[in-house]
């Protein structure tokens, strides 16, 4: 089952013309252009937004991975280079990662790009990882926010992690309303081992894990 879940989602990237030659050497891979326009209205994904806890085993498809990554953080203003979410002093200490079946990626705004940390399937080592693993329900792939303190400290003191925080609810707010609208489900994850996570998914050093979105087609 792995294999088959492995194979659908490399086969669906490489359609979209996404690199798996560049996904696997950690380079970086561009994702389909996101929809800016039409679709659900707001007020129709705010009336329809659950929580999800049990999903098919259905992968995302490289048009749903890029629309969700837009909605987190896509550059909205390319001039300026403001996002589709505020942050504090517009630092943008907030990283968007992917977890699925084929590894650990990096979302990259300014390129609408995904760059490959880890290679290797890790979705249910990191179910296991969440304090509630009931929460995950057997979702195909995660969203992972992490934060990036050190330089929004310098700015701001002893408020960096509560702007840092801010801005991660107001990235999972969009992501939730997003994936409503794509017809997916979600649910916001906070009880787990921060560290343990980390290490799991060999994030960056100074990046602290904040937030876990599992995202996928909801079951039944």
């Amino acid at each position: 089952m792995r294999y088959f879940r492995v194979t659908v989602m490399l086969t669906a990237l490489a359609l979209a013309g996404i690199s798996i030659a560049a996904l696997r050497q950690g380079g970086s891979a561009p994702l389909p252009k996101p929809n800016t326009s039409g679709g659900m209205s707001l007020t129709e994904a705010l009336a329809k937004r659950r929580s999800c806890t049990a999903y098919t085993d259905k992968p995302l498809s490289p048009e749903q991975i890029g629309q969700l990554c837009w909605a987190a953080q896509g550059i909205t203003e390319p001039a300026k280079g403001l996002r589709t979410a505020p942050s504090a002093m517009t630092l943008y200490s907030v990283h968007v990662y992917i977890v699925d079946s084929a590894g650990v990626h990096e979302y990259l705004p300014k390129e609408h790009a995904l760059s490959t940390l880890r290679a290797d399937d890790l979705v249910a080592g990191l179910q296991a990882l969440v304090g509630k693993p009931a929460n995950m329900g057997g979702a195909p792939s995660a969203m992972v926010l992490g934060v990036h303190l050190a330089p929004l400290a310098e700015r701001v003191g002893a408020r960096a992690e509560k702007f840092a925080a801010m801005e991660a609810a107001h990235i999972a707010q969009n992501v939730l309303l997003q994936a409503t609208a794509l017809g997916l489900g979600s649910i916001p994850v906070g009880g787990f081992d921060e560290a343990r996570v980390s290490d799991l998914l060999k994030l960056p050093e100074g990046i602290r894990p904040i937030y876990i979105l599992p995202l996928g087609t909801p079951k039944g």
